[in-house]
């Protein structure tokens, strides 16, 4: 499925209803939902396009800073460049997001010393969620356990980034 250009897998997003047996209210209903659902989705697969975006670039300003930080050098830092370029390849497989690569880093820099990080990151959960139906299964739950949001999102579609949040954290 390709939804703003990048193709997240999957299938195809259904209706979530059909116009059998339903008054011209509960279509227009039902289509509003699949929308914003279509709306957050794609958002979702945008954000996760932006967080893996530059890997490179994340990881050298990374190092960067925690070297200035601690006062060390690129001969003494904790994190080898063979950590770095397995972060790095966790993030271009979309094994990670960018959020789960700032915490691996911090994992390999503090208490995971020379690990591998492809065994970090499954040790702590760090799994990125890219099936679609997941995704949108997230969504509906998001959606049911916040029904006033629903109620300014079809106010306000901006409002769309604060679903897109909350289905980022829950998966």
């Amino acid at each position: 499925m390709a939804v703003g250009g990048v193709d997240i897998g999957g299938p195809q997003v259904q209706p979530l209803g059909g116009p059998c047996g339903q008054r011209p209210r509960q279509r227009g209903q039902a289509a509003k939902r699949e929308a914003i659902l279509k709306e957050i989705v794609r958002l979702v697969a945008k954000k996760r396009a932006v967080l893996i975006g530059t890997p490179s670039v994340f990881a050298s300003e990374a190092l960067s800073a925690r070297l200035n930080k601690e006062g060390l050098t690129v001969e003494t830092t904790p994190v080898s460049a063979a950590q770095l370029g397995g972060m790095l390849d966790l993030i271009a497989k979309g094994d990670i997001s960018g959020k789960m690569a700032k915490d691996l880093f911090e994992l390999l820099w503090t208490t995971e010393k020379g690990g591998d990080p492809a065994e970090v990151a499954a040790k702590h959960g760090m799994k990125q969620v890219t099936d679609t139906g997941a995704i949108e299964a997230a969504v509906d739950e998001v959606i049911a356990a916040n029904p006033a949001q629903v109620e300014k999102a079809k106010a306000n579609p901006k409002l769309a980034g604060w679903f897109v949040g909350q289905v980022l954290k829950a998966t």
